[in-house]
């Protein structure tokens, strides 16, 4: 049910790409778990199976673009994918996230006096014109996979979460626009479901620590394509 919620989203999204505004982004990100990586560590679970850290993953996205009227703010509805694995000498883990995003992207020098043209024909400066700051509620939905001599087990979970970044538009021309962005976000309460149990950790607040507030900082770049622009001059 939950992937088939997933699916039917990017469905409406996409379907009509050829009138559209979208794009896809790839980059960076750097993932921390302080109740999962805690409850290894100070359980010196890490130390005796020399489990490395959850560290960083690469991170793809796809996104559909539309924007108000009057004013510089811009919608971009995204789906993403990363995945991170960490292994150590007998125990092997792994989490994948699939994200829905509603990325709300406001531009303070350029708000109230826009073209409602791509960043390309605007006038001013790259800077002027292309910087925005971004607020992105999201929704994640979790899946980790424990595997062990004993154990191989996966499990998912859905958690909720919101983002604040900032980035800059440079448009190569009216079809395509360039964006490196950086983006904090912080998931609340996702849940490893019997992860204490799979490490053999036998203490009383040992469960209490699979459920997990997530933190991640992203580092990327979008490549946007205006595809109503392009259909202006009889291009299909």
């Amino acid at each position: 049910m939950k992937n088939s919620i997933f699916t039917l989203l990017f469905v409406l999204l996409f379907t009509t790409i050829s009138s559209a505004q979208v794009g896809f982004s790839i980059g960076y990100k750097d993932i921390s778990a302080n109740n999962w990586e805690n409850l290894m560590a100070n359980y010196d679970v890490a130390a005796q199976n020399n489990i490395s850290p959850l560290g960083e993953g690469t991170d793809f996205a796809l996104d559909y673009w539309f924007r108000l009227k009057k004013r510089r703010v811009e919608f971009h509805p995204e789906l993403s994918y990363s995945r991170f694995i960490r292994n150590g000498s007998d125990i092997d883990l792994k989490s994948g996230m699939l994200n829905l995003s509603f990325h709300t992207n406001i531009y303070p020098l350029d708000f109230g006096e826009d073209c409602n043209c791509p960043t390309f024909s605007k006038g001013g400066s790259y800077i002027e014109k292309g910087l925005f700051l971004q607020i992105s509620p999201v929704v994640t939905y979790l899946n980790n996979s424990f595997k062990s001599e004993s154990v191989n087990e996966k499990v998912s979970d859905i958690a909720y979460g919101v983002g604040l970044g900032l980035g800059v538009d440079f448009g190569l021309s009216d079809f395509i626009t360039i964006t490196p962005l950086i983006r904090y976000s912080y998931i609340m309460d996702a849940e490893w479901k019997d992860l204490d149990q799979h490490l053999n950790i036998d203490a009383p607040d040992a469960a209490d620590k699979n459920i997990s507030n997530l933190s991640t900082l992203y580092v990327g770049v979008r490549f946007g394509f205006r595809f109503d622009e392009r259909n202006k001059y009889g291009y299909r």
